[in-house]
């Protein structure tokens, strides 16, 4: 294995196998510097987060002199507490490392073709992938070659979502069909107000209780017309999809890449269809709303046909464990160490809206628990690819903030073209304060359009209401 497997071994997983071999107290040291170890190689630090962990790291390394011998300790296991100053002075592990660098060699290494001349074809090979990767950028029918970045923003959005095969058509039964449009309905970002005005009006007891969502949203735009300034989306989300659908094996999405759960995993290498989940539900009855975890496997990729939508709506089918914790036989629960414990003895029936966004998900794989038969340890992972977006639009708490690696380049290329910086001299005081002047002009536009949509949206619902 190279170094890199035994910082994955190190961080995922030794405390997985560690749990249930040794005596909990030494099993819990040793898990206590693998997550040591896994704060030290985040891709984002908050230096608030500095005296914590080096008392963490104290209290740690006191903990092994207590469980293991002297002849254990060496010049390295010191050098975990300087690690820990390491980080607070230069940033983030994951920005200083070589393995990025090392990867891009051994690609580099494999361009060569002819050893006599491996500069040449280091070249060669390189302004080949770049040309088509510039390509099928603009080819809908190909997987992008290259590697892509997917911003937080594109969360609600179909470009984070890259299928991998052409799918097998398949026909919804009606109860599969309504589900789905259903859940389409509650869950878009435009059909929000809508949602909100039909639950309304059912508390108000304003609409017969036989009326489903569905059936009031079609209606409701049936009765504005063609000719109304209503959006293409909302139009087309409101009357439901085609039965006839496209089921897939693979999607790669949000930085994920997930496989269906079915016959034939075990010729894989990977299991990739562990997902997770967390909503908001209202589990006592009360206008309060509670964050409920699900945990399940990924079962079928639906890309459902709205007509006239410009791109087809992806749905995950999955199999969700029933998210009990308190009852005498929980399918949920927490171990000493930690771990999240699931049974999947106990799911959830399919009409009990087994459908969910890809972007409303996170993979996670899942471990036998040793002598509990039915019980699977599921074990988190960070998406790929994945850049961190500053949520805040003050640029001048923007420059202020002290976390490392949330510093998002997106505006910089918004700001000023890089065409404009090639071949240009260095930026002098000045122009950084024309810069950060640009900069605070496009939020202040940007404020303005946001201002604009949510009075549009106003009338919208004003249209709706007085209709």
């Amino acid at each position: 294995m190279k170094s890199h497997d035994y910082h994955i071994f190190m961080h995922q997983i030794l405390p997985f196998c560690l749990r249930g071999l040794m005596s909990p107290d030494v099993s819990m040291t040793i898990m206590r510097l693998c997550r040591i170890f896994r704060r030290l190689c985040v891709k984002t630090w908050d230096p608030n987060e500095y005296s914590s962990l080096c008392e963490d790291v104290a209290v740690t390394l006191s903990l092994l002199e207590i469980h293991f011998p002297p002849s254990f300790f060496d010049v390295m296991t010191h050098l975990t507490v300087h690690l820990v100053e390491e980080l607070e002075i230069c940033g983030p592990v994951t920005t200083r490392w070589m393995y990025p660098v090392e990867r891009y060699l051994g690609v580099l290494k494999r361009y060569v073709r002819s050893k006599a001349r491996p500069e040449g074809c280091m070249a060669e090979g390189y302004i080949t992938e770049e040309a088509l990767g510039f390509i099928t950028e603009y080819m809908e029918e190909f997987v992008p070659i290259k590697t892509r970045v997917w911003d937080a923003e594109e969360e609600e959005g179909v470009s984070g979502e890259v299928l991998q095969e052409r799918g097998k058509v398949r026909h919804l039964a009606e109860w599969e069909w309504n589900l789905a449009h259903k859940y389409v309905l509650q869950n878009s970002r435009c059909m929000q107000f809508l949602v909100r005005e039909y639950d309304h009006l059912q508390d108000t007891k304003q609409l017969p209780p036989e009326l489903d969502l569905p059936s009031w949203i079609s209606s409701t735009v049936d009765r504005f017309g063609a000719g109304a300034d209503i959006e293409k989306e909302i139009r087309c989300l409101a009357y439901p999809p085609a039965f006839r659908c496209k089921a897939y094996k693979k999607i790669q999405a949000y930085g994920n890449h997930y496989r269906v759960c079915g016959a034939g995993m075990e010729k894989y290498n990977t299991y990739d269809c562990g997902v997770a989940s967390t909503f908001e539900q209202d589990t006592s009855g009360g206008p309060r709303k509670t964050a409920v975890s699900y945990v399940g496997v990924l079962e079928e990729i639906l890309s459902l046909d709205y007509g006239s939508l410009d791109h087809p709506v992806i749905l995950f089918k999955c199999k969700w464990v029933v998210a009990d914790w308190t009852s005498s036989r929980p399918s949920m629960k927490l171990d000493r160490q930690g771990f999240l414990l699931v049974n999947f003895s106990r799911v959830l029936s399919p009409s009990e809206d087994p459908y969910v966004f890809p972007s409303q998900v996170e993979q996670v794989f899942f471990g036998d628990v040793e002598g509990s038969p039915g019980w699977k340890i599921v074990m988190r992972k960070d998406a790929r690819s994945k850049r961190i977006v500053e949520e805040t639009s003050d640029i001048d708490a923007w420059e202020d903030t002290d976390v490392v690696g949330l510093r998002a380049p997106v505006q910089l290329e918004t700001a000023l073209p890089v065409s404009n910086l090639v071949g240009a001299e260095p930026l002098s005081r000045r122009d950084k304060m024309d810069l950060l002047e640009t900069m605070r002009n496009l939020d202040v536009e940007e404020e303005k359009e946001e201002e604009e949509e949510e009075e549009e949206m106003e009338e919208m619902e004003g249209e709706f209401n007085e209709s």
